[in-house]
C-alpha cells in the first residue's frame, strides 16, 4: 500500500494566502484599467488573511503542540509562528512606508506587489522547513523574487547593475548551499533534520570525516551570504545602493529573517550536538563581520552604503547569539525582530527623502533635514540611535542580551570585539544626526503620506517601547521556544 504523506493546510496557511494574494494582484493588473484603486484592497486583504492564518497556526500549536506534515518536511511549532509574525510585521511596514513606490510604478505596481508576497512566502517556508530540500526551495522562491525586485526600477542603470550582481552572487551562494546538502546526504544518507540529528547523535566520531565537515560548512556559507555576513557580504553595498529605494528595506529585512531562522533551526535540530564543531568558525565570522561592517561604514558617503555595512555588523551580532548554540535562541529572535523593524523604517526614510524609485542616497542630502522636515529628522534620529544600541532603545536591550549569552558561553573575546565595534559605530550613526541638526542644507520639505507616517510611527514606537519595557516580548519568546 502506498503511504500518503500527512497533508495539512494549516501548516502552510499563511503561505497559501500570500500566493493567492500574488495571483490576485496580477489578475487585477491585467484585467482592470483602474488597478491602482484595487491594489490597496488586494494588499490589505492579503496581509490580513495571512495574519489570520498565522493566528490559526498559533492556536493549533497551543492545542496540539509541534506537528509535522508533508512527509515530515514542514514543522509547525511556536517558533515557526514567531518567525511568520516577524515577517508579516516587516511586510506590513514595507507596504505602508513604500506604497508610494508601488503607485509610481503604475501598471507594474501589481507585479511588484506580487513579488513582495512571493518573497515573503518563500522566506516563511525557510522558517518552517525541517528538510534541506524544502529549505532550498524556500530559499530560491524568496531569493528569485528579490532579484527581480532589485531590477524593477528600469529607469536607473544602477538598478539593473544591482539586480545582476544580486542574481549572480546569489546563484553562487545557492549552489554552495546545494553542494553542502549533497555532501551531507552522501555522508549520512539523509536530508531531513531529525534523521541527521540521529546520525550525529550516534556517530559523532564519524564527523571527523572531511565530507561531513565540508557539507556542514557549505550549508552555513550559503545561508551566511543571505544575511550579508563577512566575508560573504560584498554584494550588499552595491545592491542596497542601486535597488529602488522604495523596496530595498523590505529586501534587506526579509532575507535576513529567513536565513537567520533557518540557521537557528539547523542549530536546534540536526547540529544540536555539534556546538564544539561549529562554535569557533561561527564566532570567527561574527567577529569579522562586526569589525568589517563597522570600519567600512565609517568611511562611506552614501547613507544606503552606511546602512548596508551596518547590516554586515548587525549580522555579526546575530551570529554572536548563534555561536552560543541553543542557549542564545531567545536573544537571537529578540535581536532579529527589533533590528529588522528599525532597518525597514530607516530605508523607508531614504525612499521618502530621495524618492522611492531613486538609486543612491548621498549623506550631503541630509544636511539641514531638521529644518526642512523636522518630523522625518526626529524619526531618523531615533532609528539611528536604535541601530547604534543607545540606552532606552530596543537596540541596547538586544545587544545587551546577546553579549550576556556570549559571555556566559565562554566567548569573552567575542563580546570585547562587539563592544569595541559598538563604540566605534556611534561615529557614523551620530554623524547622520549631526548632519540633520547642525549643518546647513538646501532642498524642499519632504512630503509624507498618512500610510508612511503610520509605518514610521509604529517603528519608532517599537524601538522605544521595547527599549524601556522589553519583558513581554522576551517572556513570549521564552515561552514559545521553551
Amino acid at each position: 500500500m502506498i503511504e500518503v504523506p500527512d497533508v495539512s493546510l494549516v501548516a502552510i496557511l499563511p503561505e497559501v494566502i500570500l500566493v493567492l494574494g500574488a495571483v490576485a494582484a496580477l489578475i487585477v493588473v491585467v484585467s482592470s484599467a483602474d488597478a491602482h484603486r484595487w491594489l490597496p484592497w488586494v494588499a490589505g486583504l492579503t496581509v490580513a488573511g495571512a495574519a489570520a492564518g498565522t493566528a490559526v497556526q498559533w492556536v493549533d500549536t497551543v492545542e496540539q503542540g509541534t506537528t509535522f506534515s508533508y512527509a515530515d518536511m514542514i514543522i509547525l511549532d511556536q517558533q515557526t509562528v514567531v518567525a511568520r509574525v516577524i515577517l508579516l510585521t516587516v511586510l506590513t511596514l514595507a507596504l505602508l512606508i513604500g506604497w508610494r513606490y508601488l503607485l509610481e510604478l503604475g501598471t507594474r505596481g501589481g507585479e511588484a506587489l506580487a513579488l513582495v508576497f512571493l518573497a515573503t512566502a518563500g522566506f516563511m517556508f525557510m522558517g518552517s522547513s525541517i528538510h534541506l530540500i524544502m529549505l532550498f526551495l524556500g530559499l530560491e522562491v524568496g531569493s528569485i523574487s528579490l532579484y527581480v525586485l532589485a531590477g524593477l526600477g528600469q529607469q536607473s542603470r544602477q538598478s539593473d547593475e544591482a539586480a545582476i550582481k544580486y542574481f549572480l552572487l546569489g546563484s553562487v551562494a545557492s549552489a554552495i548551499f546545494l553542494y553542502g546538502a549533497a555532501l551531507l546526504y552522501a555522508g549520512t544518507g539523509a536530508l531531513d533534520y531529525r534523521s541527521l540529528f540521529g546520525f550525529f547523535a550516534r556517530d559523532v566520531i564519524v564527523f571527523q570525516d572531511g565530507v561531513l565537515t565540508a557539507g556542514m560548512a557549505l550549508v552555513f556559507v550559503g545561508l551566511l551570504f543571505k544575511i550579508a555576513a563577512a566575508p560573504f557580504h560584498s554584494w550588499a553595498p552595491d545592491v542596497y545602493q542601486g535597488s529602488p529605494a522604495g523596496i530595498v528595506g523590505f529586501m534587506a529585512a526579509v532575507a535576513k529573517i529567513g536565513a537567520i531562522v533557518a540557521i537557528l533551526r539547523l542549530v536546534q535540530v540536526p547540529f544540536a550536538d555539534l556546538l564544539e564543531t561549529y562554535q569557533l568558525p561561527i564566532a570567527a565570522v561574527a567577529a569579522v563581520s562586526v569589525a568589517v561592517g563597522t570600519l567600512y561604514a565609517i568611511v562611506q558617503s552614501d547613507l544606503r552604503r552606511v546602512l548596508a555595512y551596518s547590516g554586515v555588523a548587525h549580522a555579526g551580532f546575530l551570529l554572536t547569539a548563534v555561536a552560543t548554540g541553543i542557549a542564545g535562541e531567545v536573544q537571537l529572535l529578540f535581536y532579529l525582530a527589533t533590528y529588522v523593524v528599525t532597518l525597514v523604517a530607516a530605508f523607508g526614510i531614504v525612499a521618502l527623502v530621495e524618492g522611492p524609485g531613486s538609486a543612491g542616497s548621498a549623506l550631503d542630502g541630509y544636511r539641514g533635514l531638521s529644518r526642512r522636515s523636522p518630523g522625518l529628522a526626529a524619526v531618523l534620529s531615533v532609528l539611528m540611535l536604535g541601530l547604534a544600541g543607545m540606552p532606552v532603545t530596543s537596540g541596547f536591550i538586544a545587544k545587551f542580551g546577546v553579549f550576556t549569552e556570549a559571555w556566559n558561553a565562554g566567548l569573552e573575546w567575542l563580546v570585547i570585539v562587539g563592544l569595541l565595534a559598538t563604540v566605534a559605530a556611534f561615529f557614523f550613526y551620530l554623524r547622520v544626526i549631526v548632519l540633520m541638526y547642525f549643518e546647513e542644507g538646501e532642498g524642499e520639505p519632504t512630503g509624507v503620506g498618512r500610510l508612511a507616517w503610520a509605518g514610521l510611527t509604529l517603528s519608532v514606537a517599537v524601538t522605544l517601547v521595547l527599549g524601556v519595557y522589553p519583558t513581554p516580548l522576551l517572556e513570549a519568546l521564552t515561552a514559545a521556544l521553551g
